[in-house]
């Protein structure tokens, strides 16, 4: 997606949203995703992620450890990142959670070019391959690349492979005011649903 969008408008302001994740309500969400994108806009051009206020130590959740306040406006607050931590276990969730970490929500913005060179940085052995799909967008070779291009390109995670290499390019806005939940098992819809009044419509 990085690539098409790059090959429209190379100065875009970009935000990833993973699709599986439950927001309430949507009006404050997008106020602090707006601020998110402002700030991602201002130089040095960091990626920008927001990050949940723990309500229990959940074990399946990617963790953030915030450093100090970087910037401040009257409803949201930019902090660095000192640290990730994927998955811990429940003596480390603890310990997490005592120290003021948040979950990663992993609903990002930031600048296209500056993701392009994190990618170059972190992902060398796939950056030839988006760049040569860059050059046949818009072309009749374009499909042809984009199968040969999938043919060989390795698999990465984005999390492990990049965020977390680099977490001194990355910062954190603690998502307040919002009910956020990633909707990857039953239960937390139906924990959801009922924490904003609302009957499942299934057993």
């Amino acid at each position: 997606p990085l690539a098409y969008i790059r090959a429209r408008d190379p100065a875009a302001t970009v935000v990833i949203y993973p699709s599986d994740h439950f927001v309430y309500p949507e009006d404050r969400f997008l106020e602090v995703v707006q601020f998110a994108v402002q700030t991602a806009e201002q130089p040095p051009w960091r990626l920008v992620l927001l990050g949940v206020q723990p309500d229990g130590l959940e074990l399946e959740y990617g963790w953030i450890q915030p450093g100090p306040t970087l910037h401040q406006s009257t409803s949201c607050r930019v902090r660095a990142v000192q640290a990730f931590l994927e998955k811990p276990d429940f003596v480390q969730a603890s310990r997490a959670m005592a120290s003021g970490a948040v979950w990663n929500t992993l609903i990002l913005a930031a600048k296209l070019q500056k993701l392009w060179e994190l990618g170059w940085q972190c992902f060398p052995e796939m950056m030839p391959l988006f760049e040569r799909l860059c050059k046949a967008i818009g072309g009749p070779e374009e499909g042809t690349v984009l199968d040969a291009i999938y043919q060989v390109m390795p698999s990465r995670n984005f999390s492990s492979g990049l965020l977390h290499r680099v977490p001194e390019q990355m910062t954190v806005i603690p998502l307040s005011g919002v009910l956020w939940s990633d909707w990857g098992t039953p239960e937390r819809i139906v924990e959801n649903l009922r924490k904003i009044g609302k009957k499942p419509a299934f057993p």
